[in-house]
């Protein structure tokens, strides 16, 4: 018995394309650099929605291409094992707030996403994007804490 597809599932080929937006920046994103990001308005828990700020991830970013990011957040994260605190809140709107980049919530984006932000795009600093980059690779790989026979989850503040 062969089962008939439902009208409403689309085969791959014919998949319609998603829209272009319009490309704001300059240039390429650059790697730790913070930009705005204009997030989905139909996002569910626990996906980040509105426009917030981001630290761009990957490299060799292009204006056409997706973008890697992670966003960063100002609401505590005290019980969030994967919320790397960052020593200096990159966002120029918010000096001196308490500021967390959320290391499990890795997004793919178009550039038509992303914002400078006021005054251009601040770059997070080093020491924040090695601890940044750190949790999330133990975020994607849930690696076992280093010399832990028994395969314990590593702890990260």
């Amino acid at each position: 018995m062969t089962l008939a597809r439902p009208a409403s599932v689309r085969e791959p080929d014919n998949e319609p394309a998603a829209p272009a937006g319009r490309v704001r920046l300059a240039s390429a994103p650059k790697l730790r650099a913070v930009y705005w990001c204009n997030f989905w308005a139909d996002a569910l828990r626990p996906e980040f929605y509105k426009n917030r700020p981001v630290v761009v991830v990957s490299r060799d970013s292009s204006l056409e291409g997706p973008v890697t990011v992670v966003p960063l957040t100002t609401k505590l994260q005290r019980d969030n094992k994967w919320a790397y605190k960052l020593t200096e809140n990159p966002n120029p709107r918010r000096p001196g707030i308490d500021s967390w980049a959320v290391c499990n919530h890795i997004y793919s984006v178009s550039c038509a996403r992303l914002l400078q932000m006021d005054g251009g795009s601040p770059r997070m600093k080093p020491v924040d994007f090695d601890g940044v980059v750190r949790l999330m690779l133990r975020a994607l790989a849930n690696a076992p804490k280093e010399g832990s026979p028994d395969g314990e989850e590593a702890s990260h503040t």
